[in-house]
């Protein structure tokens, strides 16, 4: 095999190397990074407001039998009860922020594989209208665009779900199916009328350049006409002025006869060359 050959096997051995680590990697949708976080935050918020209130009132009902009567027990008594508020706000945030983000999560990754599996399956792909000019581009497993029904089939599936875990009453899995659709569909609809106003947004940027280009360019094809016409105002000018500037041309009249030049003159007499001298 001749050096070329051996050149052209490495070559595309190492482009299919290439290939096969390209086809592992993992693409993480862009709503892992947003809606888990902001879920985790805001159950962090809610659990240590709720759990720290909680904290304050059992302790006050467990010790109003005991109130302190010195400064010392009454120093001591705020010092544990705020302890006992900060540990279980910590508490109950950390664990409302843990089942809120989970969820969230579980709901994003229903959401996205309902999608990815309506596009494969059911060979439905909806147009995208979330990329390009300007806009953030969303990284997602679909093809397409995102439907209403995706979100709402994915938060009944969650609702369904999380009603069953806690072993709820009838009535509550029903009303959690029921919550978690409405949810669902409504953040999902929020998602296409997004992508809908973005689109109408890109639309209007687009027809404003067209506008905007269109008058430059009938005001530089203004500017040329303007110019041309000073040029030609200016040139007249200059005919008019070479015309001013030129000599009149004597009369005919007053032109001397060609034979009275050539004529030869008469020869002065004595009289007239004294007369001359003495004027000299």
């Amino acid at each position: 095999m001749s050096l070329a050959e051996s050149s052209v096997a490495s070559s595309s051995s190492t482009e299919r190397a290439e290939g096969k680590q390209e086809d592992k990697h993992i693409v993480l949708p862009s709503s892992f990074l947003i809606l888990p976080p902001t879920a985790a935050s805001l159950g962090l918020v809610i659990g240590m407001y709720r759990g720290g209130r909680m904290a304050r009132l059992r302790f006050i009902a467990e010790n109003a039998h005991r109130q302190p009567t010195t400064y010392q027990g009454w120093y001591f008594y705020s010092k544990t009860r705020n302890y006992k508020i900060f540990y279980e706000a910590a508490r109950s945030g950390g664990r409302t922020a843990l089942g809120l983000g989970t969820a969230t999560a579980a709901y994003v990754f229903l959401d996205e594989y309902i999608s990815y599996l309506r596009e494969e399956i059911l060979g439905q792909v909806t147009p995208r209208r979330d990329a390009g000019d300007g806009f953030r581009t969303t990284v997602t497993w679909r093809k397409g665009g995102s439907a209403w029904w995706d979100g709402a089939l994915a938060g009944t599936i969650l609702g369904t779900s999380v009603g069953l875990l806690w072993r709820l009453p009838r009535k509550l899995v029903g009303r959690c199916m029921v919550l978690g659709g409405v949810m669902g569909g409504i953040h999902s609809y929020s998602r296409v009328a997004s992508a809908r106003l973005a689109e109408r947004i890109r639309a209007d940027q687009k027809l404003k350049g067209k506008k905007a280009s269109e008058g430059e360019a009938g005001q530089q094809e203004q500017r040329v006409v303007e110019d041309a016409q000073r040029q030609a105002t200016e040139h007249r000018q200059m005919e008019q002025q070479v015309i001013e500037d030129e000599p009149e041309p004597r009369p005919p009249s007053a032109l001397p006869d060609i034979d009275e030049l050539l004529a030869p003159q008469p020869e002065a007499s004595w009289w007239s060359s004294a007369t001359s001298w003495f004027k000299k």
